[in-house]
């Protein structure tokens, strides 16, 4: 599920059944949510636990980081961290053009 507001994109929920996992299903979602922010010169942000280490790894491989502001420095400790993916017309490109160029 995705909340768009008209400064970011908000990847609210994502989940994979465990038999899904691992098989690209989830890099596919997220690439396709990183064409949109590119796109749409949006921010894509997203909360994910501290403790969940394979989703992090996959986050921080796709290009997100991790994201601090006053306002959740203010929160305190918490077992979430929000990770935040900013477009730029290099990032995806390169991508765009293989697929474009394969597909001629």
């Amino acid at each position: 599920m995705v909340d768009a507001s008209a400064e970011v994109l908000h990847l609210v929920d994502i989940a994979l059944m465990g038999d899904m996992r691992r098989k690209g299903y989830g890099t596919t979602l997220i690439w396709a949510l990183k064409t949109v922010a590119t796109q749409s010169d949006k921010p894509l942000r997203l909360m994910v636990d501290q403790q969940n280490e394979p989703a992090r790894k996959l986050y921080f491989k796709l290009g997100f980081m991790l994201q601090v502001s006053s306002a959740t420095a203010k929160a305190g400790p918490s077992n979430v961290v929000l990770m935040v993916y900013l477009p730029t017309p290099h990032r995806m490109r390169p991508r765009l053009a293989s697929v474009v160029c394969m597909a001629t």
